[in-house]
């Protein structure tokens, strides 16, 4: 059995058209590719917060005197919240994970408002 090859006749075009479509998809590509990144930087949505390097993922919530930091520590856990602290200086800052930043907020300005 033989095979016939079949030349498919491509479509007029001019020769500007081998310098324009390459020009075209890379103009389109470049600007797909700042609006992603415009969108995704941290700090694009309201309320993001950014999680500092030398913490890992936690984020900080709240930097207070030892004391303090545990007895927080504890409402959040007693609360559900995953939470940790960590030395700062003199001071202890109190961790949670990014899920939980808000409740954890959230629950530490109740209690700042019902220790007042």
């Amino acid at each position: 059995m033989a095979l016939a090859l079949v030349a498919v006749p491509l479509p007029n075009g001019s020769g500007s058209d081998y310098f324009f479509v390459p020009i075209a998809t890379i103009v389109v590509v470049g600007v797909l590719a700042l609006v992603l990144r415009w969108i995704m930087r941290p700090g694009s949505r309201p309320g993001a917060r950014v999680a500092d390097p030398s913490q890992g993922l936690l984020i900080g919530v709240m930097a207070t005197d030892p004391a303090e930091a545990e007895r927080v520590r504890r409402l959040l856990l007693a609360a559900g919240i995953r939470a940790t602290s960590k030395a700062v200086a003199a001071r202890r800052q109190i961790l949670v994970w990014p899920g939980d930043v808000d409740r954890a907020l959230h629950l530490i300005a109740a209690d700042r408002a019902d220790r007042r």
